[in-house]
This record gives C-alpha cells, structure tokens and sequence, in this order.
C-alpha cells in the first residue's frame, strides 16, 4: 500500500479543532425479510422514530442525516496507519448509510473476550428479527477521519466495534463510495469532539481562548445544547409542515380531484362519442372503465416508488406514498358517489350543446312475487381497451417529452447553482429539486389535459 493512499492520524495539518460530530442510534428493530444477501453482501434496511441519528457542525453549520440502512462485510479501509493498516485484528467493518449521501464506517475488531451482541446475532442468523441498540456497543470514539468521495460525506471512526466473529464473509460494495478521496484531501477530528447524544444533555468540547492544543483535551462540559434546542424546532416545523401539506392534499383530495376527474375523463369521453343510445353509452362506460384502470394503475405505481424510495433511502418519501394512498382512497370513494349524480355525467359543450351519460337499464322479474325490477346494465373493459387507454396515455406523454426534459434541466439546474454559492444545504436542494420537478410535470400534464379537453368542447380536435 502506497503512503500516499493512507490515511495520516497524527498529521498536525489534517487535525482540526473546529468540527464537531454527535450520533445517536437508539434501540430499533431489523427484520430477516428485509435483508438483502446476495453475491456474498450484507445489508438490511432500518427505521427509526427519530428524524435524524448523525450531526456533523463545520464552520458553525450543522448538518443532519438520517440512519437508513446498515451494510455489515469485510474491511474496506485497511488504510488507516496504526489502526486497520496491516492490522489482522480487523476483520470487517460496519457502513451506516444516511440519506443525503452520508456513510458512517466502524472497524470491527475480532475479541474472544467480548459479548455477543446484536452485530454478532444478525450475521449469525436464525431470528425473524433483530433487536439492535449500535449506542450500546459503539465505543466512545478517539478520532474520526472526514473526506468527500464527490458529492458523498464519508466518515470513519477509528476506535473499532468488538465482535466475538473470527471472519467476515459479506463484502461491502465498492459501489457506495471511494476508501480514500481522489484528491487527498481529509480532516481529522479529536475525540474530545466525537459524542453520543444523551436525551437532552449534549457533552460538546469548550475551546477556551488562549488554550493550547494539549489543554484543550481536559475540557468537556455538559450543558444543554443550542443544537438540540434548534433540532427541537426544526422536528416541530417539520411536524407543522406535514401536516400543512396533508391538510391541503386532503382538501384535493375533496374537492379539485373530482372536478378534474369530471373535467379530464368524463367530460373528454362524452365530446368524444357524441352519440345516443345504449350501445354509444356502453362504449363511453367502457371507456370510463379503461380510464380509471388506467389511472388506479398509475397511483399504486407512484405510491409503490415512493415507498420503495422511503425504504432505501429518505424516509420522507415513506410519508408521501402513506399520504398519497389516503388521498387516492378519498378520492376514489368521493368519485364513485358523484357517479351516481346524473350532473356528474352530463356534459356542455362551448356552444350550448348538452351531452348526457345515461345508464343502461335492464328489467329482471322475480319469478315469486312476479315483480320487475330496472337494474343497471353490467358493463366491464376489456383486456384490449385497457391497453389502448394505456398506450393512449403513454402518447400523450411522449408528445410531452420536450418539456419534461426543459423541466429537469431547469429544475436540477437552479438548486445546484444555489448550492454551489452557499444559499441552500445540500439536502434543502435535493427536496426542491425532486419537488420543483414533479410538482411542475403534474402541472404541465393537467394544464394539456384540461387544455384538450377545452378544444374537443369547441370542435377543434376529434
């Protein structure tokens, strides 16, 4: 191994006293179901209560992360000197992924007189789940090494995690990040500067003006922390917000998805079969059918990216696809009621004329009591219809094509550039971006929907 890939501790340059890092991974439960084994790699997704387990403060400006999945395989940086360089008692390493590129590394050092814990339990196997609390069997750490791989942060502790496993099998994937950063540059920090959030109490490091480098060791003052403070603020906002935004998706949910329904499926199928009849309004009930498999199809789609999203990644995405199936249900409840509604399936183009949904009736008699009784025809899509109304849809979107990729472009373009100039965090930025850029697609689909459908009013378009 080349010196100049490995990682100096003691290097007075690299040593910095203005950085500060505080974790917090509290007990959480891990199911065997969720674990991905394959191709000898290890890793399991995990949810906590918290919003966030992992602060890092540079230059006064704190950044958080959130503990999403746990990768447990063979060391990856065996180029720590005198901690896992040329070290046989290292046999593997811990990787905490965060959300927002975040990767938190610690070494884990085979003993024959530690305890088996919840790291040991997991690789064994044999549980349906895991209970596991890593503050518990983290140790209060000496140093951390901090370094950029592009846009990931990635931190590695250098006081390792016990284990009584002799060897390691998984491998960690290459894929996640770099073992050391491209351009050489890195940071030390002091364990005075390392903590483990405690409630409310925070043990943070107090550099006193005029102390040396050796005297700033002896001091460690608990106190409660402004961040803690700012952190109880940021969780009740984010609380407000998400209720806000449910509020108002709710309120959708009542009142504009109905109209637009009406406007956008109902409406643009009876100016598209004009007619009379019972056999021209079969075809329009079969058309309606198509369209809301279509569309049932499209929410259990968003709302299963979501999910998978909130899974693997930011658990915010989790909350979306929670809300985003609530409104569908709402929705899709307040729609059926208002099919009943005869003003529901009635349309009025731009000229006066009105085009009337009527339901086909058939008489069924009651052989006992010989009464008759008018029931609604049955009248079901077929395999075919719905897979025209698809690739109807999928047309309609590929004409849509030119904006979409403006939309991106622009939509990624901005928060970069206010990020790369200090204005927004990097997480602040992503949020905009995914948000800014689908909020404007769905806007643009619905502007040309209710657009088409104005211009089939007026006999502009067939």
């Amino acid at each position: 191994m080349s010196e100049e890939n490995t990682f100096d501790l003691i290097d007075e340059t690299k040593i910095k006293f203005d950085k500060e890092i505080i974790y917090d991974y509290p007990l959480t439960t891990t199911y065997a179901s969720e674990f991905v084994k394959g191709n000898d790699v290890f890793q399991a997704p995990v949810t906590y209560s918290i919003d966030n387990n992992f602060y890092y403060t540079s230059d006064g400006k704190t950044s958080e992360f959130n503990f999403s999945k746990i990768h447990i395989g063979k060391l990856v940086h065996d180029n720590v000197e005198n901690v896992s360089a040329n070290n046989n008692k290292i046999i593997g390493e811990v990787v905490l992924e965060h959300s927002s590129n975040c990767y938190v590394c610690f070494f884990l050092e085979s003993s024959s007189a530690t305890e088996k814990n919840s790291l040991d339990a997991i690789l064994s196997g044999g549980s349906a789940n895991y209970e596991v609390e890593l503050n518990n069997i983290i140790p209060k750490q000496d140093k951390c090494i901090h370094y950029k791989d592009g846009s990931k942060n990635v931190f590695v502790f250098t006081t390792p995690i016990y284990t009584e496993a002799t060897s390691i099998d998984p491998i960690i994937s290459n894929s996640l990040f770099n073992k050391y950063p491209s351009t050489d540059d890195y940071i030390v920090i002091p364990g005075n500067y390392l903590n483990q959030r405690d409630d409310d109490q925070i043990y943070i490091d107090c550099s006193p003006t005029g102390a040396s480098d050796d005297e700033i060791n002896t001091y460690n003052v608990p106190i409660n922390s402004k961040m803690m403070s700012e952190k109880q603020q940021s969780d009740f906002m984010g609380t407000t917000v998400n209720f806000a935004f449910f509020t108002i998706l709710s309120l959708v949910g009542y009142f504009i998805i109905p109209m637009f329904y009406k406007k956008v499926v109902i409406d643009m199928i009876l100016f598209m079969n004009p007619g009379t009849g019972d056999e021209v309004n079969k075809d329009r009930l079969k058309a309606i059918a198509s369209a809301d498999v279509g569309i049932i199809l499209t929410f259990v789609s968003a709302i299963m990216l979501f999910y998978t999203m909130g899974m693997t990644g930011d658990s915010r995405y989790t909350s979306l696809s929670l809300m985003l199936s609530l409104i569908a249900v709402l929705s899709a409840s307040l729609i059926t009621m208002k099919k009943s509604n005869p003003d529901f399936l009635r349309a009025i183009s731009s000229n006066g004329r009105v085009i009337q949904l009527e339901i086909p009736m058939t008489t069924i008699k009651d052989e006992i009591t010989k009464k008759s009784t008018e029931i609604p025809v049955g009248v079901s899509s077929s395999f075919g219809d719905i897979l025209k109304t698809i690739g109807d849809g999928f047309g309609f979107l590929f004409k849509l094509l030119p904006a979409f990729l403006a939309i991106i472009f622009v939509g990624a373009t901005i928060p970069l550039i206010l990020g790369s100039m200090g204005i927004l965090t990097d997480e602040t930025a992503n949020t905009l971006t995914v948000g800014g850029v689908l909020f404007s697609m769905v806007g643009l689909v619905c502007f040309k929907l209710i657009d088409h459908v104005e211009k089939l009013s007026k006999g502009e378009v067939a």
